[in-house]
């Protein structure tokens, strides 16, 4: 390895993640992870603003619904990405960012993908 020297040229890296640990309520103990990554000029700040908006929306819209069905978990979590993508679209910037999501709510995981990121 030549050090710095290799890397004149290359990108900055624009991946973003989290993971939260939660007390899902009636779910029980639940997580959420999220990979973003950003593509782009300004890859970078469109995946940190998904990775800072994503997850409260979700958490908050979660803990808002408990005990739904399966189906509106589903609905809520599409509702999530949309708002987030609604969000990032307001931004106008020559970047963007595609997205994974793990999300345990107890003992049911749900996995969600927006872009080519799958």
């Amino acid at each position: 390895w030549k050090g710095r020297k290799e890397m004149v040229g290359m990108s900055a890296n624009q991946d973003r993640s989290v993971m939260i640990l939660f007390d899902g309520g009636t779910f029980g103990p639940s997580s959420l992870a999220l990979l973003a990554d950003g593509h782009g000029d300004a890859g970078h700040g469109v995946a940190e603003q998904v990775i800072a908006d994503l997850p409260i929306r979700l958490l908050q819209a979660v803990e808002k619904a408990p005990n739904q069905l399966e189906s509106t978990l589903r609905d809520i979590i599409k509702k999530c990405f949309l708002e987030t993508d609604a969000l990032t679209q307001e931004i106008e910037v020559d970047g963007g960012s595609t997205v994974v999501m793990i999300l345990l709510l107890g003992e049911t995981l749900y996995v969600a993908s927006a872009g080519d990121s799958t």
